[in-house]
């Protein structure tokens, strides 16, 4: 996948044109009509008239872009052999003839626009309803052909394409509009075979009918448009044209597109590498509105704090703050939080402050979170009374960055699987630190009193600080209770039952894609 954008869009997902041509071949190959027929070996009769088509198809194919338009994809049928009666209009009373279709080569458009679809005059109202329940429904089956809009019953006259389309020099003018009623007939077959909107193009083989886990945020509507592959130096390959579900969630509408180029969801090679689609999960919905919100109670834990006069120990509650969303991620700040204890002889001041920041990281499988806490701690003993006596101080400045990274691991029946690492600085083996934790440091001010029963305090309230700061809501604790949330409420891909996901990485605008394959 390359320069891949959405434009809004909440979920994406594209099939090329090499793998719908692919599916279309088997069914030729391997399809039967309703009575048991090959699709490949036709015998056709027009009506209940002495008047028959046969032949052998030799291939049909779609050419998903059609220059000028994304709402259209052609489809195309040709002939190796065969003949097919007919009458030749221009004679009174007409003669029955017959033609040779031997080369023959028809094609015609295929409507993707469900908008072009309810104006169609042609097109039946029982075809306009099975699409209307094709479109309300996004369970199984969901994302598949049967969402390309068309009736085989009228697509060859309403839409029929001469650049695509070689008739035989000996075709005369009624042998083609004949054939046209042909092709209507042995488009009803395929109709019955797979369905009447290009339901043979992908079939779905799930087996023991596998229920479809709830996704996280499952699709409300879909819109279809094609993109054209465009390799380097302005190349182009038709094969890696691709069909785009445009895939809404929540009941929202679909974004004003402006862009007709959607950068190549498929590339050279895909192909060998076992993906034969892709997904992509805008930022929006898998970063801001999943990540964010299941990381938020455990990254941006803070500590607000309540004065304490009878003794040095820290009083204080924890808290968590929300992401604040960024171009690709989060950030979040907690501002700082200051905090006084006391004893007789002796005063604690501390500071506090979290921030937080999240983004994933380009093509790559990682979302990377760097979390600092800083404090300062200053602790005051009065050798008399407070405020009047002489007193002797120590303050410390510590800086504790840790840096987690969530690494999607892979995705099993739609769900996703996460392994959590997390780093934080580590002490110079060939230093000597004075106080436990010394290597976060970065600052000391005034110096141990030479009363050895105030220094051992003041160090203590240090230590209690530092190790607050570290462990509660850091290390170990920290990566261990993200990927508990992670596993326990794993994020749900639509369509898990139908389709193998793998090797997710992230887009330079933080959209999260996959490469699929239908189960077999």
């Amino acid at each position: 996948m390359q320069n891949t954008i959405m434009q809004g869009v909440h979920l994406i997902v594209a099939f090329p044109q090499w793998y719908l041509n692919y599916n279309l071949a088997l069914l030729l190959k391997n399809g039967k009509t309703e009575k048991g027929e090959s699709l490949k070996d036709v015998k056709l009769q027009f009506k209940n008239s002495n008047c028959w088509l046969s032949g052998k198809i030799s291939k049909m194919w779609t050419n998903v872009y059609v220059n000028g338009t994304t709402n259209k994809v052609k489809f195309i049928i040709s002939f190796a052999e065969g003949c097919m009666d007919y009458y030749d209009i221009e004679q009174v009373p007409p003669e029955k003839k017959q033609a040779k279709i031997d080369g023959l080569q028809f094609g015609f458009d295929v409507d993707l626009s469900i908008e072009n679809l309810k104006s169609d005059k042609i097109i039946s109202a029982d075809v306009k309803k099975q699409v209307e329940k094709l479109l309300n429904n996004y369970g199984e089956g969901a994302v598949t052909i049967k969402q390309l809009f068309m009736d085989f019953q009228n697509a060859a006259l309403s839409q029929y394409d001469a650049t695509v389309t070689v008739f035989p020099d000996s075709m005369d003018a009624s042998a083609k509009q004949m054939f046209h009623k042909y092709l209507e007939v042995y488009l009803l077959e395929l109709k019955k075979a797979g369905g009447n909107v290009l339901g043979y193009a992908v079939n779905i083989n799930n087996p023991g009918q596998v229920q479809d886990p709830v996704a996280t945020f499952p699709p409300t509507s879909v819109n279809l448009v094609t993109n054209q592959y465009q390799g380097g130096s302005s190349k182009f390959d038709t094969s890696l044209d691709t069909i785009h579900y445009l895939l809404m969630t929540q009941g929202q509408s679909l974004p004003d597109i402006q862009n007709k180029y959607w950068g190549n969801y498929i590339v050279p090679g895909d192909d060998k590498l076992g993906r034969y689609g892709a997904m992509a999960i805008s930022n929006d919905l898998f970063i801001k509105k999943y990540i964010l919100v299941k990381t938020a109670q455990f990254v941006n834990k803070y500590w607000t704090f309540t004065n304490n006069t009878k003794s040095l120990d820290p009083q204080y509650t924890e808290k968590s703050g929300e992401f604040v969303s960024t171009t690709t991620g989060g950030k979040f700040n907690s501002s700082v939080t200051s905090g006084y204890s006391a004893t007789a002889a002796n005063d604690a001041y501390f500071n506090f402050s979290v921030t937080t920041t999240l983004s994933p990281v380009e093509n790559t499988n990682k979302i990377m979170i760097k979390r600092v806490t800083d404090f300062d701690i200053k602790v005051v003993h009065w050798y008399g009374i407070k405020n009047h006596a002489l007193n002797s101080h120590i303050k410390v400045y510590y800086h504790v960055p840790v840096a987690i990274t969530i690494e999607l691991i892979g995705i099993s029946e739609g769900k996703l699987a996460v392994n959590i690492t997390s780093k934080m600085p580590e002490p110079d083996p060939s230093a000597v630190y004075s106080d436990e934790y010394g290597w976060l440091c970065t600052g000391v001010e005034g110096g141990i009193p030479g009363w050895k029963g105030v220094g051992e305090e003041m160090e203590k309230q240090i230590t209690k600080f530092v190790k607050l700061a570290i462990l509660e809501g850091t290390l170990p604790k920290l990566k261990d209770e993200i990927e508990n949330s992670l596993r326990l409420e794993p994020f749900v891909f639509p369509y898990g039952s139908q389709l193998f996901m793998r090797d997710p990485s992230f887009n330079n605008e933080g959209d999260l894609l996959i490469g699929l394959q239908y189960k077999m």
